[in-house]
């Protein structure tokens, strides 16, 4: 391929995986993956998966290994590029009907729970966006908002939605990074010993 990137600023590549559950990195050539990584510098890997496996859960067993197989991902990711730091962005909120009326899938808040957990785990960041829009039965309000921010599926965001998550996402990380150069900035050791604090 042919990259026509800047030499300053910062460079989005995006690589779409349509109704992927994010379990396909390790199958992917190891050498070729981290050339491609070297090549770009890339310097975070962001993901985004849980929400195609959300019709799959049926229970904790299902959970459970599908949070293995995140956790292997997420090793090998980081066994390619050990230079890189890995986000992790969980499912939305998703809504069907059950016993006729609407509400969130039932293991949903266990599913992301699991994964924060994993993710965590794993050395990764972790950007809660089932939370970030409100938690539990959240879509279903994201659906009424006007314009609506998610369609009648209960599933998918719609462009005015997908544009209010990347507003969030963004400023979540203008305000990490304005907390990392006041860190920069002040007295290490008070600032160590203020983030000691409950």
């Amino acid at each position: 391929g042919i990259s026509m990137s800047g030499k300053k600023g910062v460079t989005l590549s995006n690589v779409p995986m349509r109704g992927c559950s994010g379990t396909i990195f390790t199958r992917i050539d190891s050498a070729n993956l981290a050339q491609s990584y070297t090549q770009m510098n890339v310097a975070l890997i962001i993901l985004q998966f849980g929400g195609n496996m959300m019709p799959q859960i049926n229970g904790h067993k299902a959970i459970e290994r599908y949070m293995k197989n995140i956790s292997r991902q997420i090793q090998y990711l980081k066994r390619v590029n050990p230079k890189a730091e890995i986000l992790f962005i969980g499912p939305s909120d998703m809504a069907k009907r059950v016993d006729g009326k609407l509400q969130t899938y039932p293991y949903l808040p266990e599913l992301n729970d699991a994964l924060r957990e994993t993710v965590l785990k794993n050395g990764a960041a972790y950007w809660d966006l089932f939370n970030v829009m409100g938690g539990k039965n959240a879509m279903i309000q994201w659906v009424k908002h006007q314009p609506a921010w998610a369609g009648p599926d209960y599933v998918h965001f719609t462009e005015a939605g997908a544009y209010e998550i990347a507003q969030i996402l963004s400023n979540s990380f203008l305000i990490h990074y304005d907390f990392y150069a006041l860190r920069k900035s002040q007295n290490s050791e008070l600032i160590d010993k203020f983030m000691q604090l409950d």
